[in-house]
């Protein structure tokens, strides 16, 4: 792989990194419903901005595209997008960042069995451990705050 992308996939992942961060400082303020809203505003504002620069790909593609793809595109932005931050900000606003953002970007398990399942991805030992390594680092911050939690219950009794 690139360096390039290796780099950029990165950076890209330090950015949703801080989401959670600055979710939840967001969330001791605000509801989640109106964090969303204002998300979502200016997203859109993005995308206005971006369709500027891009009218003619869009105008291209848009005449091209099917309805298949518009199902596939629904699914992408309302099923997945808006119900799972939708969902990830309500938990977010009850439990420590670090463990929900663990859990949420845990989503390359899922990528892989659907991968695995419904593609023909060319999947390969090291991406298989990769994955199994994710999963232990997932059960393990999730046990960790089980024995955290438990350990305060049984102190407190």
């Amino acid at each position: 792989m690139n360096p390039s992308y290796i780099a950029t996939a990165l950076f890209i992942s330090f950015l949703w990194g801080t989401t959670p961060f600055l979710h939840k400082a967001l969330l001791k303020k605000y509801n989640p419903i109106s964090i969303l809203i204002f998300d979502g505003l200016l997203y859109c504002a993005g995308i206005l901005f971006v369709i500027a620069f891009h009218y003619d790909n869009l105008a291209i593609d848009a005449k091209k595209i099917t309805y298949s793809d518009m199902g596939f595109i629904f699914t992408a932005g309302i099923v997945t997008s808006l119900i799972a931050n939708f969902l990830y900000l309500y938990v977010l606003q009850e439990h420590e960042s670090y463990i929900i953002s663990a859990l949420v970007f845990s989503s390359p398990v899922f990528t892989f069995l659907i991968a695995l399942l419904l593609t023909n991805e060319k999947i390969t030992g090291f991406g298989a451990l990769g994955v199994f390594l994710i999963i232990l680092g997932v059960l393990s911050i999730i046990f960790n705050d089980c024995q955290y939690k438990l350990e305060e219950f049984l102190t407190i009794k």
